[in-house]
């Protein structure tokens, strides 16, 4: 069973996912460099047929199993270094010290495993972490397909893909459980934008303060009440306004430069 690429449904079809493959492959110029086999089938598309994949098999320096995604198969006896990339930690870990024999035989199969913890065995990490010797890494970035050529927009955020909920992947360990889905990490700064809004004030008063002579009479004053003007009002464009207040110099001429009218 694999899961189409469009709407991530588990089938076992896979007419679709050689060409989201084919695509995506040609888009790296690889075009001419994958092989698909599909599942609880003996036959490949792409660039060789099985039997050229077998050989690929003997002559791999290495060959990597992406987070346990492909099972084992009798041909690959034929690979003689294969590693394993575990992109999801405690799982695994929670496995073996539990003594779960299909998961420490699975892994035993590896040369080499590899995971996205970086604080798995470290003092305050309270993953078990026993019988096998997991080296750390991390999921490669390619930098340029980040690049835009030009500064963010005003509105620019720093945003994140992830799944908000996710069901039946929790984790326990001695009667802790460890969740798998992130909305309950998430509802911890739920309020987080709301609280953002108030850090420049609270940055600029304390920088008032540490001022000399009087705060009354310090000028940024009426820009710090513009903005908690704005903050009361029931104007739909008052974050804007709000961030454009702080997100400048500060000049005796910031009404002028902003055009907010006295």
């Amino acid at each position: 069973m694999i899961f189409d690429p469009v709407t991530y449904n588990p089938t076992n079809e896979y007419e679709a996912n050689v060409r989201f493959l084919n695509d995506s492959m040609k888009s790296l110029g690889l075009e001419d460099r994958w092989i698909f086999r599909p599942p609880q089938r003996d036959f490949c598309v792409g660039a060789k047929d099985l039997a050229g994949l077998n050989q690929l098999y003997k002559e791999a320096d290495a060959v990597i199993n992406l987070c346990g995604a492909q099972e084992p198969r009798d041909n690959h006896e034929l690979i003689r270094c294969r590693v394993y990339v575990e992109t999801d930690p405690v799982r695994n870990q929670v496995d073996v010290a539990s003594g779960d024999q299909d998961r420490i035989n699975e892994l035993a199969c590896y040369d080499h495993l590899f995971t996205y913890g970086e604080n798995l065995g470290d003092d305050d990490c309270p993953v078990p972490m026993e019988r096998f010797a997991w080296k750390k890494t991390r999921p490669p970035v390619c930098v340029d397909w980040w690049a835009t050529g030009s500064a963010p927009g005003f509105h620019a955020a720093l945003t994140s893909i992830a799944n908000w909920k996710h069901k039946g992947k929790d984790v326990v360990w001695r009667g802790d459980a460890w969740r798998w889905s992130k909305h309950h990490e998430f509802l911890k700064f739920i309020d987080l934008p709301l609280r953002a809004k108030l850090l420049e004030v609270a940055a600029a008063m304390d920088r008032i303060r540490r001022g000399e002579g009087s705060a009354a009479a310090d000028p940024r004053m009426r820009q710090i009440r513009e903005a908690l003007h704005l903050l009361a009002t029931a104007d739909g464009d008052f974050a804007e306004q709000f961030q454009m207040v702080f997100s400048i110099p500060y000049s005796e001429n910031w009404r002028d430069e902003l055009g907010i009218g006295d």
